[in-house]
């Protein structure tokens, strides 16, 4: 993803920069600030700063270092989310490499987490960027509800389209939405501009999260750089296997896979496939991608806009 974007290389750069300043500014342990140096070394696509940039677009000096500190934050919040994340769904493997709770265990994964947490607050506190304080603030807050909406339907075979994307809201697309709107917000959109980009920021996430799922369900480890079909072992059912429950045949065998614990990764996936989870999953997916399309047809034709539609067209599943 970050080869699409080279001209804001140096910004990104400055960004990376300034996670490092905050964990070395930090009054951790060493031992806690070498594990968070390592967490943030396994970068991923960095898709949430680079949201916040393009959202921006030619960045304003006065609040040049603002944005570029809450990208860094909001980046190290969502890393901070998948050491959460990994010792809630057990997960022994992230982007390829062991997780902290794999290596150090669980205690060592929740201390660090909220050590990154506690890092990016106070260091959008400590430079005066309240309103972005209390907006990483509120993100956590949503992000805790949708994991609590996400657990209360552990193992719930029953489990609804509309639990399910109240889950997701929460614990993925508000932390997009939020890119956006403080996006807006620091660099003083009008409200018109600010309610439309949050839309986009939550479509994105939306699409984020269905998408990550779905690759869960039609990818190999080797391909994802973490173990398929481990939501599913867990109880944690995602889009693919809600809609199949709701199928009387085919949610009637896939039910009885759960009940006796016999199942194999290729039978619930054929299962899931005949019913048109695998399909409708798609179709949902690119039908937000369309809704994004949408949003941007009323922003300026300019490179920030067609590089939000690079991240759209990215997201995107055309064919399952």
């Amino acid at each position: 993803m970050l080869k699409k974007f080279e001209w804001l290389k140096p910004e990104i750069e400055e960004i990376c920069d300034i996670i490092s300043d905050m964990i070395a500014s930090s009054d951790g342990h060493p031992d806690t600030k070498e594990l968070i140096y390592r967490v943030m070394e396994n970068k991923g696509k960095m898709i949430r700063p680079l949201l916040l940039l393009l959202v921006a677009g030619d960045i304003d000096p006065e609040c040049g270092e603002e944005l570029l500190s809450l990208a860094a934050s909001i980046e190290l919040l969502h890393n901070s989310s998948l050491l959460f994340d990994d010792v809630i769904d057990n997960s022994s493997i992230r982007r390829s490499k062991p997780t902290v709770n794999a290596l150090y265990g669980n205690g060592v994964a929740i201390t660090g987490g909220l050590y990154i947490l506690a890092t990016a607050v106070r260091y959008m506190q400590e430079r005066g960027f309240y309103d972005s304080a209390i907006d990483l603030v509120r993100t956590i807050q949503h992000a805790s509800d949708g994991e609590m909406i996400q657990n209360k339907n552990i193992n719930n075979t029953k489990v609804d389209i509309e639990s399910y994307m109240s889950a997701i809201k929460g614990k993925t697309a508000y932390i997009f939405k939020t890119c956006a709107y403080a996006s807006c917000r620091i660099t003083k959109a009008s409200d018109e501009r600010r309610k439309r980009m949050e839309k986009f920021g939550e479509n994105i996430g939306i699409m984020f999260q269905i998408r990550d799922d779905l690759l869960d369900w039609t990818m190999d480890e080797e391909s994802i750089g973490k173990p398929t079909d481990e939501d599913f072992k867990e109880g944690i059912y995602t889009l693919p296997a809600i809609y199949t429950f709701s199928q009387d045949r085919f949610g009637d065998e896939l039910k009885a896979m759960i009940k006796s614990g016999n199942y194999s990764s290729d039978e619930i996936r054929n299962t899931v496939r005949k019913a048109g989870g695998i399909d409708y999953t798609v179709n949902c997916l690119n039908d937000y991608g369309k809704r994004a399309k949408e949003i941007l047809e009323s922003e300026p034709d300019n490179k920030y806009t067609q590089a939000m539609r690079i991240i759209v067209d990215f997201l995107m599943l055309e064919e399952s």
